[in-house]
């Protein structure tokens, strides 16, 4: 292998939510690039190598004096293309809620538009941060198996497309 070093391969592209949202949008995602002040989107645009990644989405939010408040998230690798989206219902007045979602993903190389974004169905519900970002782990290899990169891991059996780095 050539004298490579770990900061080289190990990337960490992310992006973070510009400022506090007081009040966020009533069922209104924003248009990709375009959000509103009341409207919650973070965006990064990439081109990593080929490699595989964690993915990561984080935010934290406030439901404002209401019984309850709904919450609608989405994201995207494609800028808007396609969407995952996930719902979650807090229970209790003024509670403050952490929410993370991270996991694995195989790319093979070409740009990247990260997007996550948010909505209300009901409640009061003010966003103090959020985050979405995208950490290299290593090299895709087809077939190739190693536990070079996390020595003694019993996971890296399972992880056949990681190569040595």
């Amino acid at each position: 292998m050539a004298n490579v070093q770990i900061m080289d391969i190990m990337t960490l592209d992310y992006d973070k939510l510009s400022a506090p949202i007081a009040s966020l949008a009533f069922n209104s995602y924003a248009t990709v690039g375009s959000p509103n002040a009341d409207q919650m989107e973070v965006r990064t645009q990439v081109t990593p190598s080929a490699g595989v990644y964690l993915f990561g989405i984080s935010m934290q939010y406030t439901v404002v004096g209401a019984s309850t408040g709904v919450i609608d998230y989405r994201f995207t690798f494609n800028g808007g293309s396609s969407w995952n989206n996930f719902t979650k219902e807090t229970t209790a007045n003024d509670e403050t809620v952490a929410v993370e979602y991270m996991f694995p993903y195989v790319h093979g190389g070409g740009s990247l538009d990260l997007v996550f974004q948010a909505t209300r169905q009901n409640g009061a519900i003010s966003v103090e941060f959020a985050d979405i970002w995208l950490q290299r782990m290593g090299n895709v290899t087809p077939g190739a198996v190693t536990s070079d990169f996390w020595p003694g891991d019993p996971l890296s059996d399972s992880i056949s497309a990681l190569s040595d780095v």
